[in-house]
């Protein structure tokens, strides 16, 4: 029994205030890229005045917050025990997550576990951080990284290999693959501009290089070639002075 008035208005104050939410630290334990929805377990117990603690339910289907707008958006992988900063709106979402539209709350909860939002960086001091300076802006994703400098520069690093503002590529022992990857060297390297000669008895359709990629092409008849329209009317003939040398990806 309380001892006063004021103890016992202190009772129902904490009474209501055990079952309002603001936010709290949680973690991820399930994710949909999809739909931006995560189940989440919150990191920090309920206690009674008994000294007896509840682990707080896991919380399904909450909204992931990420950085965006309508056209454009900023992701990145999130795993099971990332770490999210739960917040409680202070009316249901229900409605306005499945319309999207301005409406009136379904029922009159408020700040309830089930109307969490998750924002996506929360961990504790235990965990290190991935930055390793207060200067620079920083994109990082396992090995890989792109970092801006106060100067202005800005770096890619994969692994080893770097890039800056100037464009220049300073190569250590590593390579700039996942920059500008083999396979986009090769078809840069080997591509071709094709061309017409009309000044021989068959139209001779041919390139200044030929890749096995791109072979096919050979002599074909005048007569199986729709009109050539005559000089002048393309602004130029087409020829083999149209010819151009294959060009290097440096």
């Amino acid at each position: 029994m309380p001892k006063s008035l004021t103890e016992a208005i202190e009772n129902v104050v904490w009474n209501i205030l055990s079952d309002l939410h603001t936010c709290i630290p949680a973690v991820i334990e399930k994710y949909d890229h999809k739909t931006h929805k995560a189940d989440v377990k919150p990191m920090i117990t309920k206690t009674y005045t008994d000294g007896t603690e509840m682990k707080l339910p896991v919380i399904s289907s909450v909204p992931v917050v990420f950085p965006r707008s309508k056209e454009a958006s900023f992701t990145f992988p999130i795993k099971k025990g990332d770490g999210v900063l739960l917040v409680f709106s202070e009316r249901p979402l229900d409605t306005w997550l499945s319309t999207g539209k301005e409406s009136p709350p379904n029922d009159g909860r408020k700040f309830d576990l089930t109307d969490a939002i998750a924002i996506v960086g929360l961990f504790s001091f235990e965990e290190p951080a991935l930055e390793d300076n207060n200067e620079d802006a920083l994109i990082k994703y396992k090995d890989s990284e792109i970092r801006i400098k106060k100067s202005g520069d800005i770096i890619i690093n994969c692994k080893k290999a770097t890039v800056n503002a100037s464009g220049d590529i300073k190569l250590g022992d590593g390579t700039v693959k996942k920059l500008v990857n083999e396979e986009f060297v090769n078809l840069y390297n080997n591509h071709v501009h094709n061309y017409i000669d009309t000044n021989a008895a068959a139209v001779i359709i041919g390139s200044t290089s030929t890749p096995a990629s791109l072979t096919g092409l050979g002599v074909v008849p005048v007569a199986t070639l729709p009109a050539v329209p005559p000089s002048g009317l393309l602004g130029d003939s087409i020829g083999n002075s149209h010819m151009t040398s294959k060009t290097e990806a440096e």
